[in-house]
């Protein structure tokens, strides 16, 4: 039912081979992983690439987060020969990540304006195929179904 409402479904899914890991890996039309340039997180990449290629799936590419600014070149290239697919995206490391982790809200909610929202807000605009500019980032679009669903999500208990 959901599938027929959106045009897109971005699913978070667990780095674990679980039934709970596997499932959205064998239902989805293309997968992007999400690591960090740490160890730990590039082996879990590996395996759900590797899982999502066993279960018939297809690997779009790689989103790097936590990267240092000014070592993302070097990082995206490690990232490419490593994983064997594209980086389609690189967030920076930003302190405002945990300030909208601690007030239960998404950064690009939180801190819209912040380098790691700006980041995310692109590679969005990359994946859906429209130009990305912080002057269309900074008008104030219509509150759309994300929205409505964060501040549904992560409303105060006092405001409901």
């Amino acid at each position: 039912e959901i599938i027929k409402r959106c045009e897109f479904l971005l699913i978070d899914a667990p780095a674990v081979i679980s039934k709970d890991g596997v499932v959205p890996l064998a239902v989805a039309d293309e997968v992007i992983l999400v690591v960090n340039p740490e160890l730990s997180s590039i082996v879990d990449a590996l395996k759900t690439k590797i899982l999502t290629e066993v279960v018939g799936g297809h690997v779009l590419g790689t989103i790097v987060n936590r990267v240092d600014p000014d070592k993302s070149e070097v990082i995206a290239k490690k990232m490419e020969k490593v994983l064997g697919v594209k980086v389609i995206g690189i967030i920076p490391e930003d302190a405002n990540v945990r300030r909208a982790a601690a007030s239960r809200a998404p950064i690009v909610i939180k801190f819209p304006d912040s380098i790691a929202s700006k980041a995310i807000k692109k590679i969005a605009s990359d994946l859906i195929g429209v130009a990305y500019t912080e002057d269309a980032a900074q008008a104030k679009p219509r509150e759309g179904f994300i929205e409505r669903f964060s501040k549904a999500l992560f409303k105060k208990k006092s405001e409901k």
